[in-house]
């Protein structure tokens, strides 16, 4: 695929979407790799005119290919060598910085992604004129009040929250607190109304509730925001996600029928593989915890 890109005139943009988006796409390491190379060699072809978005588009990818491979020594070159051209102080470094630690994370380096999400995260509330007194305690309309000023973008209500949501991911991979970090990401992705990553998040935050055994919370979570937001935003997979995760709740609370009527409902549909897979997992779950519940004759 590269000769073909690189054997006539093109733009550039057009070839760095095109495959930018396959890499995304892509189910696995090989594939993504393909990309990644395709990515760089386009990158070789155009370098004269190479621009700030299509830095930050290839290191990210490169990146992520380096945290599949583990090899963090290159993951942290690509950060530094893309780091070099961009801007001090702009939205495209504070972005490739996230990007270096959502590699880290992924490539299981869950301090140091650690550090740099927190880092990130007071980046971007001094970005924003925020103090932490101005979100703890306060509701998503009252953050958005003392947001209100004509050049804030909201994109960056994104980035805070992704940044906040990854320091929750690795402290958990820590096994140390993370504080109010995964319910302050809730806030500003529905700030930003970026549903899909609020629900996955939310999803995050029950699972917390449960094991902290606040069934209460965890539900209210459930039925008060994540399936409200997937049934107005159509998001059809998510909902089917978070049904079967209401399920396991309701298991916890020892109302296996209502649980087991539910999954098994949700099993009725045509659903991917990966889908099934993960809600058959969640069916195992419910009869483990019936069985533990219950047990049988011994």
């Amino acid at each position: 695929m590269a000769d073909d890109l690189t054997a006539r005139p093109i733009d550039r943009f057009d070839a760095l979407n095109a495959l930018a988006t396959l890499a995304l796409d892509a189910d696995d390491a090989a594939a993504h790799k393909q990309c990644t190379s395709e990515l760089t060699a386009l990158a070789d072809t155009h370098r004269e005119d190479w621009g700030i978005r299509e830095t930050v588009v290839l290191a990210g990818h490169q990146m992520h290919q380096y945290a599949y491979d583990c090899d963090t020594k290159a993951l942290n070159a690509a950060y530094l060598a893309a780091r070099a051209v961009l801007p001090k102080n702009s939205a495209a470094r504070r972005i490739l910085r996230y990007n270096q630690a959502k590699g880290l994370y992924e490539a299981k380096r869950y301090a140091q992604a650690d550090t740099i999400a927190l880092n990130l995260v007071e980046t971007y509330m001094a970005h924003l004129g925020l103090e932490a007194d101005d979100i703890v305690g306060a509701s998503v309309e009252q953050v958005a009040a003392r947001l209100s000023g004509a050049d804030t973008d909201l994109d960056d209500c994104k980035r805070l929250a992704d940044c906040l949501a990854l320091r929750a991911r690795s402290r958990r991979q820590l096994d140390q607190p993370f504080g109010l970090a995964a319910l302050h990401a809730l806030k500003f992705y529905q700030l930003a109304q970026a549903w899909r990553h609020f629900i996955i998040t939310g999803q995050d935050v029950v699972d917390d509730f449960v094991e902290l055994g606040d069934l209460r919370q965890a539900t209210e979570v459930l039925d008060g925001a994540l399936l409200p937001a997937a049934q107005r935003q159509a998001l059809a997979d998510l909902l089917l996600a978070v049904r079967a995760q209401r399920a396991v709740v309701l298991a916890h609370t020892g109302d296996f029928a209502t649980a087991h009527t539910e999954i098994d409902s949700l099993l009725r549909y045509q659903l991917p593989p990966r889908q099934r897979q993960e809600i058959n997992n969640q069916k195992d779950l419910i009869e483990q915890l019936a069985r533990i519940e219950r047990p049988g004759p011994r």
